[in-house]
């Protein structure tokens, strides 16, 4: 059996060659195989593309939202610290401690390991005849407001 060109072309949608694809009826091949988009697949990658887009969207506010209270959380996680160092300094001086201290302004050191976890600042101690004060202060105002503790001298 002798096949022409001429009917098989017309049988198998117009194709030249004896293929296995061609009789199979899959799309036309471009250079080296490779399919050629069709009409379907381009829409396809439009909605794909589409959905990529709305999904995006709705994801980036959500991202930006974890972001900024993360940097909350690390704030108020800063100031429970600082707190914490102002109370047990506080505790110090009533019990005594001002006693090392003159009237004025004095820079205090802590021996508080978790002074580690706090961002640049300052403890401050106020003595006055009758008045200690206690505070923290940041080194940057973005770094959360001052820790104060005041108490009377015995």
């Amino acid at each position: 059996m002798v096949i022409r060109n001429d009917n098989f072309r017309q049988r198998w949608g117009g194709r030249a060659r004896h293929s296995v694809r061609a009789v199979l009826g899959h799309a036309g091949d471009g250079a080296h195989g490779v399919t050629r988009p069709t009409r379907r697949s381009a829409l396809l990658m439009t909605e794909v593309m589409i959905a990529l887009t709305i999904i995006s969207l709705a994801i980036l506010p959500l991202a930006y939202s974890f972001a900024q209270e993360n940097k909350y959380l690390r704030r108020c996680y800063e100031r429970s610290v600082a707190i914490e160092i102002v109370d047990g300094e506080m505790e110090i001086i009533r019990a005594g401690g001002w006693r090392q201290f003159t009237n004025g302004v004095h820079t205090i050191t802590t021996t508080a390991r978790s002074a580690t976890n706090l961002p640049p600042g300052e403890l401050r101690l106020t003595l006055t005849d009758k008045q200690a004060r206690v505070e923290w202060l940041p080194a940057e105002t973005s770094h959360g407001s001052p820790v104060v503790r005041e108490a009377a001298l015995k």
